[in-house]
């Protein structure tokens, strides 16, 4: 139930705190006064998309707050909230709040924690209905028609089981096509793996090869210089006439006389003598290395040749050799794909035949409980219109669909199409909602559904803005009635501009605009007794004493009981 609403900022409305009692509270006010903006208000709680322009004062951010007490929340959200760890039915009430902000993001709460506005939306759900003249267009759309029937005939696990079978067979189909399509593919595309494969295998490239073959070609370009200081280095250390290695073993002949003398030298006599023999090793390893390097440089044609082979490999498969490799290997992976290509497409239509037939059974099921539900549907609006002055009306629920099911009949609803027929006069046949229905039946026939559906959903508040559209005094007592009988089960707000239903209400606010300093504010008072009085006279239009006694008699125990 909705017991508290808190607005600040929001368009005409500075700041403003209302609450709910159970029952039915009726709000009224003259045209323009902002009966609107609550509406507004309301829907933003239910995660409608947010405007900069609600905001009144743009230094500051507009905020709505609606606090629900003991709400009962559908599974789905409560499991939503309980993984965000916010346990409504522990603390007894459900807060939501949006801030609206002029020069960022806005923000939306639940219970004091940040959550995104899909969550809300995904939370919000049976907590609060708001029926308008907006939803009189749903009302006319066959697709909403499915969606209140399965609704009321608790059928929409079994829709949400039809949907996901509907999904797994739509997968395997557009497999079996893809593997068909493959098939089709598979002569050229088998030809064109083994022409690749044979260039690759062609050239046979090794991991790490590309970098040894830059070396070695770097190398052979340069042998001629690198003869040139590597034969200048041998010299140095040791084949001239005093080169290192000679000059070292002087040294070494001197330090030894000196350790003779002196023990202590025998470590940096050791030290000299290790000196000598790696500079004697490198001199060698030099020398080898000179040995090593090429005279004939034919070969460097085969080098640069294999460089480039490589080098269109990776243009064609890489960019890099790794990638060439790796894609030979897919290539393998491919060809022995194609084999077995077949073999799975059979299985595959194994499987699916299973599933269709399972399919068509769920959807065979759902049909008939579509039509029990239809029934019980019909039976329960028709009393609701009789009881609105519609006696002579006739409403159906169609189910229809082909004869017989097969897969391809059946979508991820169904294969069954619903639509609510109506007909106020018993010599014309049952029409579309949309052809048939005059403004004011049309009101009547949704508080007629509203009210049947509410009943059975248990809704925990339902909003009607000015659903009264079209219908008459008389009619507009009547429908007063419904919605004080709608309100024992539920909490009912109705906003209206008839005297004979605001005078059903068990509470009134009016909403006023009253303009202080040049600065135009909406307003929300409770009304009572005279309070009341003086404003159902105002909506019946006039300050006669009859107008005062009407309004009187509306507020009777009689009427309020009728």
């Amino acid at each position: 139930m909705l017991a508290d609403l808190t607005i600040e900022n929001f368009v005409l409305i500075k700041n403003l705190q209302i609450s709910f009692p159970t029952g039915l509270t009726v709000i009224t006010g003259e045209t323009g006064a902002g009966k609107s903006l609550l509406v507004r208000a309301m829907k933003l709680m239910l995660g409608a998309r947010s405007d900069t322009g609600l905001i009144r004062d743009r230094t500051r951010p507009a905020v709505i707050q609606a606090i629900f007490n003991n709400p009962e929340l559908p599974e789905k959200s409560r499991q939503i909230l309980e993984e965000m760890e916010i346990h409504p039915e522990l603390d007894g009430e459900l807060i939501i709040r949006r801030v609206i902000k002029a020069d960022g993001p806005g923000r939306v709460f639940i219970n004091g924690a940040a959550v995104p506005l899909n969550l809300l939306r995904q939370i919000v759900p049976g907590l609060l209905a708001i029926t308008s003249q907006h939803e009189y267009h749903n009302l006319m759309k066959r697709e909403e028609h499915r969606r209140l029937l399965d609704g009321f005939g608790g059928l929409v696990p079994l829709v949400n089981q039809i949907n996901k079978k509907w999904s797994e067979t739509e997968k395997i189909r557009m497999e079996i096509a893809s593997m068909k399509d493959r098939i089709e593919r598979s002569r050229e595309e088998i030809e064109r793996l083994q022409q690749e494969a044979e260039l690759i295998d062609r050239v046979s490239p090794v991991p790490g090869e590309e970098e040894k073959l830059e070396q070695k070609r770097q190398v052979m370009r340069s042998s001629r210089e690198l003869r040139i200081l590597g034969q200048e280095i041998y010299a140095l250390l040791y084949s001239e006439k005093g080169a290192v290695l000679e000059r070292l073993n002087d040294s070494k002949a001197a330090m030894e006389k000196m350790t003779r003398m002196d023990q202590g030298l025998g470590e940096l006599f050791t030290r000299l003598e290790s000196i000598i023999f790696e500079s004697e090793d490198l001199a060698y390893s030099i020398r080898d290395y000179l040995h090593q390097l090429p005279v004939d440089l034919t070969s460097l044609e085969e080098v640069e040749e294999r460089l480039y082979q490589l080098k269109q490999l990776k243009r064609r498969f890489g960019p890099e050799l790794q990638d060439v490799l790796a894609y030979r290997q897919e290539i393998d992976k491919k060809l022995r794909g194609e084999e077995d290509l077949e073999q799975e497409i059979e299985r595959k239509k194994r499987v699916l035949q299973e599933a269709e037939e399972e399919l068509c059974k769920l959807a065979s099921t759902l049909r008939a409980g579509r039509k029990e539900t239809g029934q019980a549907i019909e039976t329960a609006v028709i009393e609701e219109l009789n009881a609105l002055n519609l006696e002579k009306t006739r409403f159906a629920v169609q189910v229809s669909g082909p004869d017989t099911i097969t897969p391809e009949a059946v979508g991820p609803t169904g294969a069954d199409r619903v639509e609510f027929l109506f007909t106020a006069n018993p010599d014309r046949p049952l029409s579309p909602l949309s052809a048939v229905a005059s403004g004011g039946e049309l009101s009547r026939v949704m508080l007629a559904l509203q009210v049947v559906f509410a009943r059975r959903e248990g809704l925990g508040t339902v909003i009607f803005d000015e659903v009264d559209t079209g219908i008459g005094g008389e009619v507009a007592e009547k429908v007063g009635c419904k919605m004080a009988e709608l309100a024992r089960s539920s909490q009912v707000i109705a906003i209206t501009h008839f005297p004979q239903i605001a005078a059903a209400g068990d509470h009134h606010l009016v909403v006023t605009k009253r303009q202080r300093q040049g600065v135009t504010t909406t307003e929300i008072l409770p009304v009572s007794d005279n309070m009341r009085i003086e404003e159902l006279v105002r909506m019946l239009g006039g300050e006669s004493e009859a107008a005062r006694e009407y309004a009187k008699e509306l507020l009777g125990t009689v009427f309020r009981r009728t």
